[in-house]
């Protein structure tokens, strides 16, 4: 026999402990739900300006979604497909700029004409590589006229 009562055993601290299991279970499912749906919204948004041909606001957005928290594997490989494209495309019209000049400044008309006409888009150039971009088709087509007369 024993002088000490015993105490009774709380249920309490285990209802607190469930509960509290039971809110970070649905904020978790919350957060996936959120940001798949997100991330789908912004691929769907990606997608259409790739197939609208806006390709530097498509790369912008390709790029955004490298950094999402949700991807499956079927978008993934899209959008670095797409992504790696896209890149290739503006670094050789950056590229393709740089060996204008360099042919320029060589002063081999020949081979700049060549490259002129080589020239297919130009998207991905800041205002100031057009403004370059025009000075030398302009310049081809000076010197072109006066090698002719």
């Amino acid at each position: 026999m024993s002088f000490i009562k015993k105490e009774e055993e709380s249920q309490f601290g285990d209802w607190i402990f469930l509960v509290i299991l039971l809110l970070v279970g649905l904020g978790f499912y919350w957060y996936y739900n959120t940001t798949k749906e997100n991330a789908l919204q912004n691929f769907n948004k990606a997608n259409s300006l790739y197939e609208n041909q806006s390709w530097v606001q498509a790369l912008a957005a390709y790029d955004s979604l490298q950094n999402s928290p949700w991807k499956n594997d079927s978008l993934d490989s899209v959008l670095y497909q797409r992504h790696s494209e896209l890149n290739d495309r503006a670094v050789s019209q950056w590229t393709l700029l740089e060996e204008l000049q360099k042919l320029e400044i060589a002063q081999d008309t020949f081979l700049l004409v060549v490259r002129l006409k080589q020239v297919q888009g130009t998207e991905f150039l800041s205002t100031a590589q057009l403004a370059e971009l025009k000075r030398i088709q302009n310049l081809k087509i000076s010197s072109a006229t006066t090698k002719s007369e």
